[in-house]
């Protein structure tokens, strides 16, 4: 389907419906396969989705992708972002998705791993928490693994806050 100012979407799957009135449909792979979700941008920014089904409103641009969710997000200037969850339910109008279940986000700094996982693209903020979130990386100073009962992180600084029974450890060249 391809919409206004050279975005467009593809959909490969095994069986799948659409009501171009309402703008629903679903998407659905047989056993042991995926379908797989394609959407580029205005801006050119291009994200492949895979997963074992898809219940979407192309309307009011919600998009439930569950069983094994595999997400990669190239942005037009190269970065990469991949998610991985159990399920992941996106509001595009709002900027916004929830990771449900084995949820993963990595960024170049980071790794962030948790039961869910909120991204609220408006506020340029992640948050996880449920299974005692783990946070590990490299930054300039060295590298770090921490879990704590709630992480939140700035998406555009990178910064990372940790609430409640915050454990791990950090090695620092400049320390050592």
């Amino acid at each position: 389907k391809n919409e206004s100012a050279k975005s467009y979407y593809e959909l490969y799957a095994d069986k799948a419906a659409y009501n171009y009135a309402t703008g629903e449909g679903y998407a659905q792979a047989n056993k042991k396969r995926s379908i797989t979700l394609v959407y580029k941008n205005s801006q050119g920014d291009l994200i492949t989705a895979l997963a074992q089904r898809a219940d979407f409103n192309t309307k009011e641009e919600t998009y439930v992708l569950s069983g094994n969710v595999h997400v990669t997000h190239i942005y037009s200037l190269g970065k990469k972002s991949p998610l991985q969850a159990d399920k992941i339910s996106a509001k595009q109008k709002e900027n916004y998705a929830l990771l449900q279940g084995n949820a993963i986000v990595q960024s170049q700094d980071y790794t962030l791993r948790s039961e869910t996982i909120e991204y609220d693209g408006n506020q340029k903020m992640a948050y996880a928490y449920g299974g005692r979130p783990l946070a590990d990386g490299k930054t300039q100073e060295g590298t770090f693994a921490i879990i704590a009962d709630k992480v939140s992180a700035e998406t555009d600084s990178h910064k990372i806050k940790l609430s409640g029974q915050v454990q791990g450890w950090i090695v620092s060249d400049q320390i050592n």
